[in-house]
């Protein structure tokens, strides 16, 4: 890993830059527009389907804005130096952590088109999938996780504000803070969008279940956290002039993150899909296994694992 040396001063100068009044522009019109679609989809013969566009944005951008705020947490929790000037990119996240929590509100209102379990009730859940303390915990999730995030973010770039206003600051006064600061806020994330992803993704199906599922959303908006802030990053080295500061050497070692993290994904949704497939077999996991059915196991689904051996039908039944 890499970093670059700049002084302080410049990093000062190359804040000013940074192009505020053009996001706040652009976040505004995008959603104007972004109303006026929702209103018209509502009010369209087919609101079902505006709802269900609704829920799958909500669940996508939230996820990816956590994730930035979350990348900047583990790189003070790690003392992650060559992140250098990406930190501050990604802890402007914590922006939309707070907009997400007022978009919540509409998964309450389009409730009845988005989950069905509320007009088919499944009584194998029970209490858990209720209107009232479905919406409430989830809430209380964003709204916590939120809090944490502008917490750690605040604290975080407190010297930098001084320092912005001419004051000297010692930058390491603050430092086991932050870094407490930055454990709360992975561990909530953690436990925090894995619920996230039970009740907002994994609840939309009547009888499919997975005890992964939660690890494979969180880390996929951690994912997706990552890439788009590669592409940020690269557009605002070329808007701030940051040339000499995030460099091609810094861009690679980004890149090489995204990449582990892509693999990572997909081993997730590779570990999910054998055990999906294994079931569809009728092989029963208590008998005594051969070399010959553990070949099959293993080198079928890597042969061709979209096959039709692979028992679609199934699949609902079987959990991770």
């Amino acid at each position: 890993m890499s970093v670059a040396t700049v002084g302080r001063s410049d990093l000062v100068q190359k804040a000013r830059q940074a192009p505020v009044a053009r996001f706040a522009l652009f976040g505004a019109i995008a959603a104007i527009l972004g109303g006026i679609v929702l209103a018209l989809g509502v009010i369209g013969r087919h609101p079902e389907r505006t709802w269900w566009a609704y829920e799958t944005n909500f669940v996508f951008w939230a996820g990816l804005a956590q994730g930035m705020v979350v990348f900047a947490a583990t790189q003070k929790l790690a003392k992650g130096h060559w992140s250098g000037v990406i930190i501050r990119f990604a802890e402007a996240g914590a922006a939309f952590t707070t907009v997400a929590v007022v978009l919540f509100i509409g998964l309450f209102i389009g409730r009845q088109y988005i989950f069905t379990w509320i007009h088919e009730p499944r009584p194998e859940v029970g209490w858990w999938l209720t209107s009232k303390w479905f919406f409430v915990r989830n809430g209380a999730i964003l709204v916590a996780l939120s809090w944490l995030s502008w917490r750690f973010v605040r604290h975080d770039t407190a010297p930098d504000v001084r320092e912005l206003g001419g004051e000297t600051v010692v930058r390491t006064e603050d430092a086991p803070r932050i870094s407490r600061d930055a454990a709360f806020l992975i561990l909530a994330y953690a436990f925090g969008y894995s619920l996230l992803g039970y009740d907002l993704i994994m609840s939309l199906s009547t009888k499919w279940v997975s005890n992964l599922f939660g690890a494979f959303y969180f880390m996929g908006s951690f994912l997706a956290g990552l890439m788009a802030l590669a592409i940020l990053s690269i557009l605002l080295r070329r808007t701030m002039g940051l040339a000499g500061i995030y460099t091609s050497r810094q861009q690679h070692d980004l890149g090489k993150l995204c990449f582990g993290f892509t693999v990572f994904w997909a081993y997730l949704m590779w570990s999910q899909f054998l055990v999906i497939w294994y079931g569809g077999t009728g092989i029963c996991p208590k008998r005594r296994t051969s070399s010959s059915t553990a070949c099959t196991a293993c080198g079928v689904p890597s042969a061709s694992p979209y096959s039709s051996s692979s028992s679609s039908s199934h699949s609902s039944d079987y959990s991770a």
